[in-house]
């Protein structure tokens, strides 16, 4: 780990990355619960949380042709700077008295969208170049622990700021992260290599560049596996802060203090999924998912037998399940993101993942919906049952994958 800890560049974009994400798990409490407390609909909170992904389908193509193309950090400090701007409007009214409207939450949600889908995309096809490939899994890792420990405090944070100032305040924790995460990038000073040689883009060839991006992922068997599994893990990270928020306040009536440690619950197991990573990457990706997917399917089913219990018994079970659900969620991102990066050539890695960022945001956006619908009645249990069933058949492919392997027939 030396080399990558005393390189100043990595250190101060996994500062910047941890303070953004802090933030983040603060919205992951505090749009759900502003919007449920305005409206007391699962529903609404689904839809317009699902509006996030709208944008990211449309434009997702072309985000991967501009990421080939322009500079890749300053795609990464635009993104922040929108993001930023758009949560603070949301202050701006609780500063005045204002209820913000759920048409402008919506266009916040889909500016976040917007925003996700560029720096995901500059970001992933950036690092590797900072870090250099042989520390990259190393990186993934790191920046996932951070991840990790942001939720198990930043929940319980946001739980304390609505708590205090209310849901539509206590966003602007995250709008300040996206400007400390703009500052960091500004900050790196890394003699990076050339942007891969590309034609200006016409019309005749975004189709073409399309394709190649396409290709890269069709034409490989371990790609169109990895986006398989990863169906399973989209759906629930799509969904699950809805549905912990509808578990929390509607189904078990807990106040917001605890809702945001069964949040935060979730960074003990994502430390834990991250320490795990390199250990378990020594050995094959299909195996090692196999293992994270046994773990998710059980923490769920900890959710599902929390959603049947009451007072401390079910704030515990939630507590523990939420943990190891997320812990293994954590570990199969890493997992399957370190192997995605490794076997994509980098001439079309901005490309390839921004397909992967339409195909999660496609993914994400459909099961909110659902999930929305299914927990309508304050009942989040028939979506824990649908993510569950999912993470069954990841777990079944992972291990079918694996056997091959061994036997020699996956290359």
């Amino acid at each position: 780990m030396s080399p990558l800890w005393r390189d100043g560049n990595f250190r101060r974009i996994w500062a910047g990355q941890t303070a953004s994400i802090f933030g983040d798990r603060v919205t992951d409490l505090a749009l759900p619960w502003l919007i449920l407390t305005q409206t007391h609909s699962a529903f609404d909170a689904g839809l317009i949380a699902a509006a996030r992904y709208a944008p990211i389908i449309a434009l997702g193509m072309v985000a991967g042709l501009v990421v080939d193309r322009v500079p890749r950090r300053l795609v990464l400090i635009i993104c922040d700077a929108m993001r930023a701007l758009a949560l603070f409007s949301v202050v701006l009214l609780a500063l005045m008295g204002r209820a913000a409207p759920l048409v402008l939450l919506a266009l916040v949600v889909m500016a976040l969208g917007i925003g996700q889908l560029g720096f995901q995309a500059a970001y992933w096809a950036w690092l590797p170049d900072v870090t250099g490939e042989a520390q990259f899994g190393r990186a993934t890792a790191a920046l996932e622990a951070a991840d990790a420990a942001s939720t198990l405090t930043g929940p319980a944070l946001g739980g304390a700021l609505i708590q205090a100032i209310g849901p539509a305040l206590a966003l602007g924790a995250d709008a300040a992260s996206y400007v400390a995460s703009a500052a960091s990038l500004l900050a790196v000073r890394a003699e990076l290599p050339p942007m891969p040689a590309t034609q200006p883009i016409s019309w005749r060839g975004v189709w073409r560049e399309m394709r190649e991006g396409m290709q890269a992922i069709l034409a490989s068997r371990a790609q169109r596996l990895l986006r398989a599994l990863q169906a399973a893990l989209y759906v629930e990270s799509g969904t699950i802060t809805v549905l912990l928020a509808v578990l929390a306040q509607q189904r078990l009536h807990l106040p917001a203090w605890q809702a945001g440690l069964i949040f935060g619950a979730a960074g003990m197991g994502g430390l834990a999924g991250s320490a795990l990573a390199p250990r378990l990457m020594k050995s094959s990706w299909p195996r090692a998912l196999a293992l994270a997917f046994t773990g998710a399917t059980l923490g769920l089913g900890g959710l599902i037998g929390a959603s049947f219990l009451r007072g401390g018994t079910a704030f515990a079970v939630a507590f523990a399940a939420n943990l190891l659900l997320d812990g293994s969620v954590a570990l199969a991102f890493i997992i399957a993101g370190t192997a995605s990066a490794q076997i994509t050539p980098r001439e079309v890695r901005g490309r390839v993942f921004a397909l992967a960022n339409l195909y999660s945001a496609a993914v994400r956006g459909g099961s909110l919906l659902l999930a929305g619908a299914l927990a309508a009645r304050g009942d989040p249990v028939p979506a824990f049952v649908a993510i569950a069933l999912g993470f069954v058949a990841a777990l079944l492919a992972a291990w079918r994958a694996e056997i091959s392997n061994q036997e020699g027939q996956w290359s």
